[in-house]
């Protein structure tokens, strides 16, 4: 449900310290007509939501040495959340690195965003259930100057929208309900309900069908009994996971997301990197949380600042294996010796079903929450070299150098 310009302009009264006499522009700003970039109220905006995005970033970003010194941050991040939605309680995780504006967008609760989603000035709006993965960029990247004399454009994101990872949707753009916009997809049309946007640009692919029940099972483990055991105990620091359970997983079997036993794991493996991504870490903590990471993993690896591993235990790593900065992983991952990971390269490997009402969160009295997910298989084969900001789709095997930029699916360069 979007909030209403009034609500909002209480909200920076109320909430936000501003004055009756500072939001004049403001409203302007927030019913998409022209406005002035360099009112006090305006100006006064900008900074504040520039100020706690940085102070959100940097809360999690730091290495906590008590559980009370994290709860407490956790409760400033919490804080920090309803002041930029104004108020929006939001039911699902909102991950670091978020750039937006108060007030211009508008996210009801069930509403997930990952890590590094940067929203341009521009009036979004949202509806339930929308899942938007890491490093995607909402609107033109316009500086606010640029849009006084026309005002802000609109963005229409309906319910349970997905976008991929590294996705850019540009201004005045709609997004039907259910429809999915896939990895590295520059969305510069319309996308219809129900539909899969692939590609830059990203071209309508096909229509999602309602999910076939095969669909929903996994193609075997990649790894041999012994190495599950290595990760079945690393997993098992953590929390205590069944074996089928976990097995199912490592073969790409679809699984409950929010499962009460997973979400600490995600939790544990989200916190180490946070750590690691501190800048106090010192090199012994460094060497110990990579190998709670990846406890599979070879001789001579190195890796640079800022890693996003969605879940650890799951992947096995060669030797001599380079990861750069700001680097994602995720889902079931094979990497072999001598590859490089170049900075800012994603290789995703977990995801959810195409098919909304599959993906979308509901709760049942026997599981609580329920989200679909499902992880499945990336191979990388020796003396590999990815390139900067190049996204891995799920499903592929890379046998060959992938260049900068560049989208790698079904085992063949995309874009």
């Amino acid at each position: 449900m979007k909030f209403s310009v009034d609500r909002k302009l209480a909200h920076l009264i109320n909430r936000c310290h501003f004055k009756i006499d500072e939001i004049d522009e403001i409203r302007k700003l927030y019913s998409g007509q022209p406005f002035d970039p360099k009112d006090p109220g305006i100006r006064k905006l900008v900074a504040l939501s520039d100020e706690l995005c940085m102070e959100y970033e940097k809360l999690g970003a730091t290495l906590y040495k008590t559980r009370g010194q994290f709860r407490k941050a956790m409760r400033r991040r919490f804080k920090i959340l309803c002041l930029l939605f104004c108020g929006r309680l939001m039911f699902a995780d909102v991950r670091t690195g978020l750039r937006m504006i108060i007030g211009l967008v508008d996210a009801p609760s069930l509403t997930f965003f990952n890590y590094d989603v940067t929203f341009s000035p521009a009036l979004v709006t949202m509806g339930r259930g929308v899942e938007i993965a890491p490093k995607v960029s909402i609107g033109d990247g316009k500086t606010l100057e640029s849009y006084a004399e026309t005002g802000l454009p609109s963005i229409e994101i309906g319910k349970s929208v997905w976008i991929g990872i590294g996705a850019t949707i540009r201004d005045g753009i709609k997004l039907g309900k259910g429809c999915v916009c896939g990895a590295g997809a520059a969305v510069e049309n319309d996308v219809p309900l129900g539909t899969l946007a692939l590609g830059r640009p990203a071209k309508i692919k096909k229509e999602i069908q309602k999910e076939d029940k095969r669909q929903r099972f996994g193609q075997g483990s990649p790894f041999t009994e012994k190495e599950e055991e290595v990760l079945y105990s690393a997993v098992g620091r953590w929390e205590k996971i069944s074996r089928i359970k976990f097995h199912a997983i490592l073969s790409g079997w679809q699984f409950n997301l929010v499962d009460r036993k997973l979400l600490s794991v995600y939790s544990a493996t989200h916190h180490i990197c946070e750590a690691l991504n501190a800048d106090e870490v010192t090199e012994e903590n460094r060497k110990e949380g990579l190998t709670m990471l990846f406890p599979l993993h070879g001789e001579g690896l190195k890796l640079g600042k800022r890693l996003h591993l969605d879940i650890l235990g799951t992947s096995k790593l060669g030797d001599n294996v380079t990861i750069g900065s700001d680097v994602t992983l995720g889902g079931n991952l094979v990497i072999g010796s001598n590859v490089t990971l170049s900075d800012g390269c994603c290789l995703f490997a977990s995801g959810h079903p195409l098919d909304y009402r599959r993906r979308k969160m509901i709760f049942s009295i026997r599981y609580g929450f329920v989200q679909i997910g499902q992880n499945e298989l990336i191979r990388v084969a020796d003396n590999v070299v990815i390139g900067k900001n190049a996204i891995v789709t799920p499903g592929s095997y890379v046998d060959k150098d992938v260049p900068d930029g560049a989208i790698w699916a079904n085992n063949k360069l995309v874009g």
